[in-house]
């Protein structure tokens, strides 16, 4: 799976010489500033949605003297564009070509190579460390050994309910399922099983729904999910790693 999407959370470390900390035993190290974001509850500038996320990115060669001074506008996103359907190889394989018909979608011309690089489906907002290309993929029995560029910042956010019926990337089941690239002794990583680009399924996440309304689907008891504005890090993280205190706490009780 893609570590950089939190598919592969569990198994997430830092590498290299200086890193010595793990999922399991974390250690202070030095890191290196290379995003910021920015995310505004805003009902006038965005009246569908209520957000607007921004995302600042480290360029080299700005001027100033320091990692902030350099720091430089990467983009906004303020909704879905879902009445913009592009499948074209320029819209799904990164780099990819910034759509200029994303009329709630703003990319900054003048960012460095390294960051419109991983932008999502057809030029939707996403940072370098957002993860929206998805490397590698199947999709609709089409392979991506080079990546497929899915939900942006907004999308990605847009399903945070509870429970999470839909993961963060518009993968074809949730949880979402791996398989085996073509040829898979010359690639070691599982591919991301994703939903058709363009399809029903993977336009979920490519709405401008506003905060109270779930993405869905419907849990199997027929319940809805309850909405969550937007709030990812409380749907994704906070409430699982709750779940796993408790889970934690009533086992230790019963010894």
């Amino acid at each position: 799976m893609n570590t950089s999407n939190g598919s592969a959370l569990n198994k997430t470390q830092c590498v290299g010489k200086d890193f010595n900390g793990t999922t399991t035993q974390p250690a202070m190290t030095n890191v290196s500033l290379m995003q910021f974001d920015i995310i505004v509850k805003d009902s006038v500038a965005s009246p569908q949605t209520g957000w607007v996320f921004s995302t600042l990115v480290y360029d080299k060669n700005a001027p100033g003297k320091d990692a902030w001074d350099k720091m430089i506008p990467l983009g906004a996103t303020w909704g879905g564009n879902p009445d913009v359907i592009n499948t074209a190889p320029t819209a799904l394989t990164p780099p990819v070509t910034v759509n200029p018909k994303l009329s709630e979608n703003w990319v900054n011309p003048k960012s460095p190579v390294y960051a419109v690089s991983t932008l999502g489906w057809d030029g939707r907002l996403s940072g370098p460390n957002d993860g929206a290309v998805v490397t590698p993929a199947w999709a609709a029995s089409h392979y991506y050994p080079a990546g497929l560029a899915s939900a942006g910042c907004l999308g990605c956010h847009s399903s945070a309910q509870y429970p999470m019926t839909s993961f963060l990337l518009p993968t074809s089941s949730q949880p979402p399922q791996t398989i085996d690239p073509p040829l898979s002794g010359s690639d070691p990583d599982a591919a991301l099983v994703m939903a058709e680009p363009g399809s029903k399924l993977w336009m979920s996440w490519f709405q401008s729904r506003d905060g109270k309304t779930p993405m869905g689907p419907d849990t199997s008891a027929g319940a809805k999910p309850v909405a969550l504005d937007y709030d990812m890090v409380t749907a994704f993280k906070a409430i699982p790693m709750w779940q796993q205190a408790k889970a934690a706490e009533a086992k230790n009780a019963q010894k």
